[in-house]
């Protein structure tokens, strides 16, 4: 038998032998997570470090013009992880997105000066406004 004999009737047993296993049904669709609601408590204490840390200063809360982005609806463009890098380190969210500033017509965020707890506490606050489930 010739080496192309060869590779041809290898070629065929192994199509013979996948053809003859059993496919199994493929996987269900994987749905996202829920997102999980808000922590009071945690909320509250965002919401007293987003004032204490002037973070109203630049943003506002009911849509009005002010020197950074509106943060209406924040919950539905954001998780907590990126809001909480924002808030800690927003180069690293820029150069996550590959451009500075993200949100074109306001100057860059300046890095804050917050630890990764009152970053997410403050994260927390920002969700607690509007849920990600537009409730």
């Amino acid at each position: 038998m010739r080496a192309s004999e060869r590779v041809l009737a290898l070629s065929l047993g192994a199509l013979l032998f996948l053809s003859s296993c059993s496919s199994s049904p493929p996987d269900p669709p994987v749905k996202a997570p829920a997102p999980i609601p808000a922590d009071p408590v945690l909320a509250e204490q965002g919401r007293s470090l987003f004032t204490r840390k002037a973070c109203d200063y630049c943003h506002s809360l009911d849509g009005s013009p002010a020197t950074g982005p509106s943060l209406v609806g924040i919950a539905r463009r954001s998780d907590r992880s990126a809001l909480a890098d924002w808030s800690m380190d927003p180069e690293l969210v820029y150069q996550r997105e590959g451009r500075r500033p993200v949100h074109q017509g306001f100057p860059p965020m300046p890095r804050q000066e917050v630890t990764r707890q009152e970053a997410e506490a403050i994260a927390e606050f920002l969700l607690s406004l509007n849920p990600p489930s537009g409730r």
